[in-house]
């Protein structure tokens, strides 16, 4: 199984991953999907165009349905156990909130995003991948989507670094794709409750 790994997005919309993506069976999104008046779920038609696509709610992403964008996802894929989630870091520095759910869970895989940084790590038998960001680049980061392919579990015992491949967009990102008029709406309308607070 071939997934395909996307992060902060940031209501981005790469051309390219329709032909990067283009032979991978799902796509997982470590949220950061929108952006403002950028609808995620208009990310994740995008996406799910290429493949089927699942994803998480990252700090940014406020207004996302939590049917389509809760906080974490548990997933069992060709045997094995994978956790999407936004925030974790690489080991031996993840959050406590992210070891609490490896504790719970105990998933094989982590996919996560936030830093923008790209990385791969296997600590304590859990293959742990950031795929970077596919968004705006920041940080002088490279932008970068991730492939993980993914054995059934009955195959092999162990999840090897050398499964993942990594891939380096182009450094310069489109434009966030065009908003909604009801998205549009709705950030004029946060936009005078700011200013109205302000002024009280």
């Amino acid at each position: 199984m071939r997934l395909g790994l996307v992060s902060d997005t940031h209501g981005v919309y790469d051309q390219a991953l329709s032909t990067l993506l283009t032979n991978v069976h799902q796509i997982l999104h470590a949220g950061d999907v929108g952006h403002e008046d950028v609808d995620a779920h208009d990310i994740l038609t995008k996406l799910s165009a290429i493949a089927p696509t699942l994803a998480v709610r990252g700090n940014v992403d406020d207004g996302a349905p939590t049917d389509l964008f809760p906080q974490s996802r548990v997933l069992v894929l060709s045997g094995w156990k994978v956790l999407l989630l936004h925030i974790c870091g690489m080991p031996p520095k993840t959050t406590t909130a992210c070891q609490e759910l490896i504790t719970m869970h105990s998933p094989d895989v982590v996919v996560f995003g936030h830093s923008h940084k790209h990385g791969i790590c296997q600590h304590n038998g859990v293959l742990y991948i950031n795929p970077g960001s596919a968004g705006p680049a920041r940080f002088k980061l490279p932008r970068t989507v991730a492939i993980l392919h993914l054995p059934h579990k009955a195959d092999t015992t162990v999840l090897s670094c050398d499964l993942v491949s990594f891939i380096t967009l182009e450094s310069k990102a489109p434009s966030r794709i065009a908003a909604s008029k009801s998205n549009k709406r709705a950030a004029v309308y946060r936009c005078n409750l700011v200013q109205k607070k302000t002024r009280q």
